[in-house]
């Protein structure tokens, strides 16, 4: 598997509605810092504290793992989160193509953290679907959110 990967998704596919904003996209990154087992299936809940200066997210997985994170964000743009041992960095990223419409990229340094079904071996398109499917989900999830009138 590769170390590092990322993929990026458009945001508002023809006919997907309603369109999601940049500014309701952003907000629901921090919400999925803040509330993760919304967007990411293995997970099942979080806790926060500060360490020596820093945020620190502890993840709580369904596998009874704890994915121990500080991070970082910049609004209306990115956030990173960075495994507390540096084994990994993780960062989402709002971003717009020529035609200025709307993408969501999850980059991976070190490792996918998290994902469920990740092994030794996969290949370059395996992981774009893997990531990819995450990345829709979360797209999905702040979709339906705008829809409620939550973002």
């Amino acid at each position: 598997m590769p170390k590092n990967f990322a993929a990026t998704r458009l945001v508002n596919l023809p006919g997907a509605e309603p369109k999601i904003t940049a500014a309701q996209l952003w907000k629901a990154l921090e919400l999925k810092l803040k509330q993760p087992e919304l967007f990411l299936p293995a997970a099942t809940g979080a806790s926060f504290a500060s360490e020596g200066g820093k945020s620190i997210r502890s993840m709580n997985t369904k596998a009874g793992k704890v994915v121990k994170e500080s991070y970082e964000t910049y609004e209306g743009t990115m956030t990173y989160l960075d495994g507390v041992d540096g084994d990994f960095r993780v960062t989402n990223l709002i971003s717009y193509d020529k035609n200025n419409e709307l993408l969501l990229t999850f980059s991976f340094v070190g490792g996918i953290p998290v994902v469920a079904g990740l092994g030794e071996n996969h290949t370059a398109e395996e992981l774009n679907k893997i990531v990819g499917d995450v990345l829709e989900k979360t797209i999905d999830v702040s979709r339906d959110l705008v829809k409620k009138g939550v973002l």
